[in-house]
């Protein structure tokens, strides 16, 4: 798969102007005066990147081509009878990709009429702050004028809809999604992240207090580690946990490990039975926070990702 565009050739487009534009690896900017193509050229770049050839039908244009870095070359051309579109990519051999006819704008060859994007693309038009005001507005008259689908499911689509009644069919798949269904998003997820982690703390509680009283078995098992390793972990483990600032309230064993220190120091331990009860009690709440920790690591995985990348 290619990484970036080369350049772009459109002779004919509206049957009086001819472009021709190169781009570089990284961020291109394009500038220029009001009608002189910008969002055009856009627009039929996201269509034949993403393979939505039909939109091409809603485009007066003799010929297009678009090269990009790794050699693909891909043709777009009307018909001197304005009848059909042929679209052709070629690599190391040429070959038709789709077939339009303009009459009915149906695709002539049906066994190619899902291609797969030549490089798939983000579109965000310069309108979309209207689009996304309409998106978490409950405008139940412009949908109903528009005739959109009130369904969650459909909303993607819908925003499609919207911007090519508004703006035309050449417009391309609006295919990402405005702020404020990224910050709903990003909020349920904290919030179910959030809740797993809660539960697994308020479980693995109560399993404890169980683990706490097997130290007083006969059979239960020595703890090779000394006290302050287990507390130098129980501290980092404590540390890693309390580093979720939107939901540290909601765990209630890290509020221990602060009183446990000067609670050890203050202690005499006479012999060693008393030494091992202890050290095992250590150990079992380092266990403790360690699910904790991991589970907490797990939900907020995706969160985290997000994040990162903003």
């Amino acid at each position: 798969m290619p990484d970036f565009i080369k350049s772009i050739e459109i002779i004919g487009l509206f049957s009086r102007h001819d472009i021709k534009q190169e781009f570089q690896a990284g961020i291109n900017i394009i500038h220029g005066q009001n009608g002189t193509y910008k969002t055009t050229l856009l627009h039929i770049l996201a269509n034949t990147l993403n393979g939505d050839y039909e939109r091409l039908a809603h485009l007066t244009f003799n010929s297009i081509e678009i090269q990009m870095d790794d050699g693909i070359i891909v043709s777009i051309k009307k018909q001197s009878d304005n009848q059909k579109i042929i679209i052709s990519r070629s690599d190391k051999r040429r070959k038709i990709v789709k077939e339009i006819n303009l009459k009915n704008n149906h695709f002539i060859d049906d066994s190619v009429s899902n291609s797969t994007p030549i490089l798939p693309t983000a579109y965000f038009p310069a309108f979309r702050t209207m689009i996304e005001a309409w998106m978490l507005s409950d405008d139940s008259k412009l949908s109903s004028k528009l005739r959109l689908k009130e369904s969650r499911k459909t909303k993607q689509s819908n925003l499609t809809l919207f911007a090519r009644k508004l703006f035309g069919n050449f417009v391309p798949t609006v295919n990402y999604l405005p702020l404020g269904e990224i910050e709903k998003k990003l909020i349920e997820e904290v919030r179910e992240a959030a809740l797993t982690t809660a539960q697994v703390d308020r479980k693995v509680l109560v399993q404890s207090f169980v683990k706490i009283f097997e130290v007083f078995s006969p059979e239960a098992n020595s703890v090779l580690e000394n006290e302050e390793n287990l507390l130098n972990q129980i501290r980092t483990l404590s540390n890693k946990i309390q580093k979720y600032p939107f939901q540290k309230d909601s765990i209630i064993t890290t509020e221990i490990d602060q009183k446990l220190g000067n609670i050890l120091n203050s202690i005499q331990f006479n012999d060693a039975d008393s030494k091992k009860t202890a050290t095992h009690i250590l150990f079992v709440y380092q266990n403790l926070l360690k699910k904790i920790a991991d589970t907490q690591e797990e939900s907020f995985y995706r969160v985290e990702q997000y994040l990162q990348f903003t």
